[in-house]
């Protein structure tokens, strides 16, 4: 009977010794992927199936064509659209956060930037991404030509500024206003500006590159 107690308690220790440890593990800090948001989570996601199609054709690989060369185009041009599109509605949101002081409406805009990524940035890189791939065939290749050498370069720049800067701020800004950390908010949101206005200046000139196609 006592053995049984002690076994019961020294379980029951345990047991609270892994919630600890757990509890902990939540705590640890924004950057653990489970203390993310949803939103960012599926960022994520999306990031490293463009970091895997950029990989391939950094190295060289061409997919065919799927489809007639002109919906490859569409495609293309929708993808641009998308994500050109919602970088710069991001800036002008990024411009208003924190503008009317309230904590929801912080939170509401800060959860809405990573919604916009999800739907419109994300999936507007993916098929700007393939379909430029399988466009690129006409010229020999990615890095057949001087503009579209520049231009997957300043696409993969833009990328690890989005992946490695920009989605972890988001995050950070949704976190600060779930916290109600309203001085540390603002602070983040005016830092959230300058690596902002760098994204939107390089798909700016990436966007002229595509069109002039110099040299």
């Amino acid at each position: 009977m006592l053995f049984c107690k002690a076994q019961a308690e020294h379980q029951e220790a345990g047991m609270q010794e892994v919630t600890g440890m757990r509890r902990e593990i939540d705590q640890a800090g924004d950057g653990w992927l489970w203390a993310t948001h949803v939103s960012t989570r599926v960022i994520l996601a999306e990031a490293l199936l463009l970091l895997a199609l950029g990989l391939a054709g950094a190295m060289g690989w061409m997919p065919e064509e799927l489809l007639p060369r002109r919906w490859h185009l569409l495609l293309h041009l929708l993808g641009v659209t998308m994500f050109l599109g919602n970088i710069l509605a991001g800036a002008m949101w990024m411009a208003r956060l924190g503008a009317s002081g309230e904590r929801v409406a912080n939170r509401y805009v800060s959860v809405s930037i990573n919604v916009g990524d999800i739907v419109l940035t994300g999936p507007g890189a993916l098929l700007l991404l393939y379909n430029g791939l399988v466009l690129a065939t006409v010229y020999g290749g990615t890095f057949a030509t001087v503009w579209l050498r520049w231009c997957f370069l300043l696409f993969a720049v833009l990328g690890a500024l989005w992946l490695l800067v920009l989605v972890p701020l988001q995050q950070r800004l949704i976190t600060l206003a779930d916290s109600g950390e309203d001085e540390a908010f603002d602070r983040a949101s005016r830092l959230y500006a300058f690596p902002g206005a760098a994204a939107g200046i390089i798909a700016l000139v990436v966007f002229g590159l595509m069109v002039l196609r110099p040299g």
